[in-house]
């Protein structure tokens, strides 16, 4: 995935987008879900993983990122599986003025 171009040749995986819904609990405190909102065609690279302390404990999480065709409602709420696993997006990446989004996520791997 090195290029910033998108091909359909290479969008070999399937990645499902999850979108985030707040609603209010019982003690009227604000909860998010994700539920299942498209299932899209996508390039996976696999990046490194990192570990580090926080919460005065080690953690550790693996990188990724997928490339998909453009979309206009997909932002750093949202999350994605792919291969049963999921992946926050921490960052949106827009390639060649919308032809496609580079979502660059990464999976707690902590207990």
């Amino acid at each position: 995935m090195k290029s910033m171009e998108i091909r359909a040749s290479q969008l070999r995986e399937r990645i499902t987008l999850l979108k985030p819904t707040e609603t209010k609990n019982a003690g009227n405190e604000t909860v998010t879900t994700f539920e299942a909102f498209a299932t899209v065609s996508a390039e996976i690279e696999e990046g490194g993983g990192r570990e580090f302390y926080g919460a005065d404990k080690l953690n550790a999480e693996k990188k990724i990122r997928a490339k998909i065709y453009f979309r206009t409602d997909v932002d750093v709420k949202w999350r994605f599986i792919w291969n049963a696993i999921t992946f926050r997006i921490h960052d949106v990446q827009q390639i060649r003025h919308r032809k496609g989004l580079i979502l660059n996520g990464a999976q707690n791997l902590s207990a």
